[in-house]
């Protein structure tokens, strides 16, 4: 290919790199490369939590759009924490960002 030519772009197909799914659904966190915060609708766990006022959105990857609720920090078990959690009440799983 000379220098004047253009190269057409391949479409990237978005992938977690690592996901691991909880034994107990209900209380139980998905760890995910691939998902960009902490979130959680239960706020069993949730050791501290400011209430969002304000309505800020957060857009999921099928472009749907919900509520945040609150921000905070949860126990993940008797030792472990998790910062900046957001609280999103239509979620159906826990969701545990890592990168």
């Amino acid at each position: 290919m000379d220098k004047g030519s253009w190269k057409r772009k391949t479409k990237k197909r978005m992938q977690c790199g690592l996901s691991l799914s909880p034994h107990n659904q209900e209380n139980g966190w998905y760890v995910d490369s691939g998902c960009s915060k902490h979130m959680t609708r239960n706020k069993r766990n949730v050791l501290s939590l400011k209430e969002n006022d304000r309505g800020n959105n957060f857009t999921f990857g099928n472009n749907a759009l919900t509520r945040i609720k609150g921000k905070g920090i949860v126990s993940l078990d008797q030792k472990t924490t998790a910062q900046n959690l957001l609280h999103v009440e239509v979620l159906k799983h826990n969701m545990l960002s890592f990168s």
